[in-house]
């Protein structure tokens, strides 16, 4: 019978889990959680370690400079309310945004392409 769990990663899972997203062509982005499946690690969950930033700003009222401004606003608010191990926020471009050139230069490492979803749970 086959066993699905998640559960707590452990600190001295972290370098494994690391090496093991890796090989299978992954980044390791703040795990919280680790799933396995009869007793071995075959994924990870980052849940709520990542503050989440979905900006929009008016192209007609702003420019570029008053976006920079509100981003940092962001930033700062963030980092008042971060826990001491926390240290990276999440802040989506869409794909054709002005900011999509910047994004290197304002300090983001672009993740590349992906789809953000929505669910409600409750």
């Amino acid at each position: 019978m086959n066993r699905h769990w998640l559960r707590k990663i452990q600190p001295e899972e972290v370098h494994a889990v690391a090496a093991m997203a890796r090989a299978d062509q992954h980044e390791l982005i703040a795990p919280s959680h680790v799933f396995t499946k009869d007793g071995q690690i075959v994924g990870y969950a980052s849940i709520a370690q990542v503050p989440l930033v979905l900006p929009w700003f008016d192209t007609r009222k702003c420019k570029a400079r008053d976006s920079l401004y509100f981003i940092n606003a962001c930033e700062n608010l963030v980092a008042e309310c971060m826990a001491p191990n926390q240290e990276l926020i999440c802040v989506p471009f869409a794909a054709g945004s002005p900011f999509e050139p910047h994004i290197e230069h304002l300090g983001f490492v672009n993740m590349g392409k992906v789809n953000l979803t929505l669910k409600k749970v409750k």
